[in-house]
């Protein structure tokens, strides 16, 4: 049987990734990246999130992921109106994501007092961007300027 096609073999397709920009009392909950041997990924602070699976919305991939690896019951509160894109290389070859944010807040029956050393809630005003990748920075800045803190 023939291949209906054979050039996506030597094709990279971008993935896409859902991420949460969950606020809690003007705070920012951001996960440190574990290992991965990629320079300039290794330990850094990132927004937690995850890739969108076949058949659901990224929204959809926002939630399932922040339920999954936190714990947390989230709900999506609106789409930043960009998408970033980054590309790593990683041991099999690069990879290239875009990125789909999303303002998220915690439900109520969520325990958000909950940290590790690689899950933190900080301050808008004390992130540690010299920690984190351009892309969350950029979201980060966009929440700052749609939702401005009152008072």
């Amino acid at each position: 049987m023939n291949d209906p096609h054979p050039e996506d073999k030597q094709r990279t397709f971008p993935t896409l990734v859902a991420c949460a920009v969950i606020i809690c009392d003007w705070k920012i909950l951001l996960e440190r990246r574990a290992p991965s041997g990629v320079p300039g990924l290794d330990g850094m602070w990132d927004l937690p999130g995850g890739k969108v699976e076949c058949g659901e919305s990224p929204a959809e991939a926002v939630v399932r992921e922040i339920r999954e690896e936190i714990g947390l019951r989230i709900s999506v509160r609106a789409m930043i109106p960009a998408l970033k894109c980054s590309k790593w290389t990683y041991a099999d070859g690069e990879r290239h994501w875009v990125l789909a944010a999303f303002v998220c807040e915690v439900s109520p029956d969520s325990n958000v007092s909950y940290t590790s050393e690689d899950l933190k809630w900080f301050a808008l005003d004390e992130l540690p961007l010299d920690e984190m990748l351009e892309p969350d920075k950029e979201f980060i800045d966009m929440v700052r300027w749609l939702f401005p803190k009152k008072g």
